[in-house]
């Protein structure tokens, strides 16, 4: 069962992509930057209501904030050209940036 939601999630991600990929850059960049800025407002909506909420509801809130941090991480840099996948939990998030990313094709990697 969890198999072919996988698959059927990679697939719309896969049609999402495509779909993204054909717009004008032009236009993908000031998509980005309008989702950026309300990602960013979020935060801050949930900054300010971390003070107002009962003590139970605090981790929940906090977990939301990271959440939300992680989400305008990816936006910036998918505006910088770089692959949101270098985010993903478990990256070396300390590693030194490299040349700016083009979305040409994907490489293909083997196991060694």
């Amino acid at each position: 069962m969890l198999a072919p939601t996988l698959r059927d999630y990679m697939e719309m991600l896969d049609r999402l992509q495509a779909v993204a990929n054909a717009l004008p850059v032009d236009l993908q960049l000031q998509v980005l930057a309008q989702a950026s800025a309300r990602v960013q407002q979020h935060q801050q909506a949930l900054e300010r209501l971390l003070g107002q909420v009962p003590s139970q509801a605090v981790p929940a809130i906090e977990r939301a904030i990271e959440r939300t941090s992680h989400s305008h991480e990816v936006l910036e840099a998918l505006q910088q050209g770089e692959s949101p996948s270098d985010l993903a939990p478990g990256q070396n998030k300390t590693k030194e940036p490299g040349p700016k990313k083009t979305s040409g094709p994907r490489e293909t990697r083997t196991k060694p």
